[in-house]
């Protein structure tokens, strides 16, 4: 299962960069990134901010597409089962765009991610800024 689970955070952030970057229609906001979480999703922002799932794809869709170069790189991405259907994913996010070469934003980030009716769903995650 840890594999599915390192499998699923690295899809998930490939729509979110695909999103940004302009390469996923606005139309598919849903079927690539709001069918992945949970009805009662929710995100904490670095700046502490805590939003649900509606309001992620609200701000997701007023920036699609906004830039060409955006990518984003997953580091040191650890895998724990908390349960049969509970789990912990750490790693680092790295966020790169206006074509820089070094990261604009890095961040830890714990998601919890869990299995809702026989699939995989994000339960919340949670981002703090790396200096």
């Amino acid at each position: 299962m840890n594999k599915q689970i390192e499998k699923e955070v690295y899809e998930l952030h490939q729509a979110f960069q695909g999103w940004y970057n302009g390469s996923i229609a606005s139309s598919n906001i849903e079927a690539t990134i709001g069918q992945r979480l949970s009805g009662n999703f929710y995100i904490v922002f670095p700046d502490s901010t805590k939003h649900s799932k509606q309001d992620l794809l609200s701000m997701l869709s007023r920036d699609q597409g906004n830039d060409a170069a955006y990518r984003i790189e997953i580091k040191h991405l650890d895998v724990e089962a908390l349960s049969e259907s509970v789990f912990l994913a750490t790693y680092q996010e790295w966020q790169y765009w206006d074509r820089a070469l070094n990261p604009n934003l890095k961040l830890q980030t714990s998601s919890v991610l869990q299995i809702i009716n026989s699939e995989l769903k994000w339960a919340f995650i949670h981002e703090t800024a790396i200096q």
